[in-house]
């Protein structure tokens, strides 16, 4: 059970992250890295973690994949700008 609820924590926070990052507003997207790392940070404090490499590397993957949802966001949403002003554009021509 407690992997179901992890699994869906994690699919909730790439979702929100994709969201956030698909607004007009870059820095949206970096509201979830900065809680995630804050996050990481305070388990590790409170010896949630056996060593440091093993902190280390969860940030460094859990960054990775954050930074990948927040660029992806970005693309979709210079992609739907495109879309729109070649709508724009089309209805000007006539």
């Amino acid at each position: 059970m407690d992997v179901l609820v992890s699994a869906l924590f994690i699919a909730a926070g790439l979702g929100l992250q994709y969201l956030l990052s698909s607004k007009n507003n870059p820095y949206l997207g970096v509201i979830i890295p900065v809680l995630f790392v804050t996050g990481m940070t305070w388990r590790y404090l409170e010896g949630g973690y056996n060593s440091f490499l093993a902190y280390a590397l969860i940030l460094a993957f859990g960054l990775i994949v954050l930074f990948e949802e927040w660029s992806r966001g970005r693309k979709a949403m210079k992609k739907n700008q495109e879309k729109e002003l070649e709508k724009i554009r089309t209805y000007d021509i006539n």
